[in-house]
C-alpha cells in the first residue's frame, strides 16, 4: 500500500504534473549519460583506425623499400590509398 501512495493518482494533479516530469528529467539524464559514454568510445575506435591506417602506411613502404632492394614485385598491383 506504502508504493501506491508515491503514485500520482493519489496526489493532487498540479503534483502528478511534477512526478512525471521528474520521471521524463530522470530519463533524459539517464540518455545523455549513455550518449556522452558512446561519443568517448567511438572517439577511442577512431583513434585506433587512425593508429591502425598508420602503422599499414609504414609496412606498405617497408615492404615497398625491401621489394626495391630485391628486385621483386609486389604481388599487390595497386597502391594502398587510406587517408
Amino acid at each position: 500500500m506504502a508504493d501506491d501512495e508515491n503514485t500520482p493518482e493519489h496526489d493532487e494533479p498540479e503534483n502528478a504534473g511534477l512526478f512525471y516530469l521528474r520521471r521524463i528529467d530522470a530519463r533524459l539524464d539517464s540518455i545523455e549519460r549513455k550518449l556522452d559514454e558512446a561519443v568517448m568510445r567511438l572517439a577511442a575506435v577512431e583513434r585506433d583506425v587512425a593508429a591502425m591506417r598508420v602503422r599499414l602506411n609504414n609496412l606498405d613502404s617497408r615492404v615497398a623499400r625491401i621489394e626495391a632492394r630485391c628486385g621483386t614485385r609486389s604481388l599487390i598491383h595497386h597502391p594502398r590509398t587510406l587517408q
